[in-house]
């Protein structure tokens, strides 16, 4: 089996942080099971299909590392998670509880398989205005990585 892409490596270890953590787990308690996608599942009007609140994984963007054979060449890996909510129940205010728990769990070094994780920071949250009774924030991390 080949090494994990930094990307692929990034999201399976948020992927198996984010859902058990007490802060998330806090965060979503008076709203609903934690739940985070691989993406945001829509249906055909476009609209997500899953009840709210959920997280996805978004945009995802690796910089550096063109030399996988160099032990030297730090890649940097930035991931996109999605907040989705029902804005009609609580306006923006979820999303953003949600946000700042994703934030506060995911902003540090991870355990990436593959990859010796030096850094971890939130880069920028984005809040949206609610569309169609759905409130949508993007939260932006960065990870820095070695090869193990």
């Amino acid at each position: 089996m080949t090494n994990p892409t930094p990307e692929a490596a990034v999201q399976r270890a948020l992927f198996a942080l984010l859902p058990g953590a007490a802060p998330v787990v806090a965060a979503f308690a008076d709203k609903g099971p934690v739940q985070i996608f691989d993406y945001v599942p829509r249906g055909a009007d476009g609209r997500p299909t899953k009840p709210y609140p959920f997280m996805a994984f978004s945009t995802a963007q690796s910089v550096g590392g063109e030399n996988p054979d160099d032990c030297d060449d730090e890649q940097e890996v930035f991931q996109d998670i999605e907040v989705l909510d029902d804005a009609t129940k609580r306006g923006k205010m979820g999303t953003k509880e949600l946000c700042s728990a994703v934030r506060q769990v995911a902003a540090k070094p991870l355990a990436v398989a593959g990859f010796n994780c030096t850094l971890g920071q939130a880069v920028t949250i984005r809040h949206f205005d609610p569309d169609d009774g759905v409130a949508r924030s993007i939260v932006t991390l960065r990870y820095v990585l070695d090869p193990a």
